[in-house]
């Protein structure tokens, strides 16, 4: 291999990982949802959260909580939030709300 070929095979990588570190998205805000009775917590999957921002008077679309119960938000503003969560298939099911900081990694979240 010449060293012209080696130059561009480095400089090839060198862009790639670069471009791969830039493409990776970091949450905003992180956190997880348990339902506790008893001496046994249980995951809730399928719950809708749900942030509304003052400053813009918006709400996000809804993160779902996995199988794990945790869900999350990307590429948020900075400030302070209202967050919701609500049983998933009915909008009238509110089950939590506490404002809530961005970036943030919150608590686990426990309903009773």
């Amino acid at each position: 291999m010449t060293r012209r070929a080696l130059g561009l095979l480095l400089l090839l990588a060198a862009f790639l990982a670069a471009y791969d570190a830039a493409a990776q998205k970091y949450p905003s805000l992180t956190g997880s949802l348990y339902f506790y009775r008893g001496n046994t917590s249980t995951p809730l999957p399928g719950y809708r959260v749900y942030l509304y921002y003052p400053a813009t008077q918006r709400w996000t679309y809804p993160a779902l909580t996995d199988t794990y119960g945790r869900f999350a938000f990307y590429d948020l503003a900075p400030g302070e939030y209202l967050l919701r969560v609500y049983r998933s298939g009915d909008v009238k099911s509110q089950v939590w709300q506490q404002s809530v900081r961005v970036p943030s990694q919150l608590r686990p979240i426990v309903l009773r």
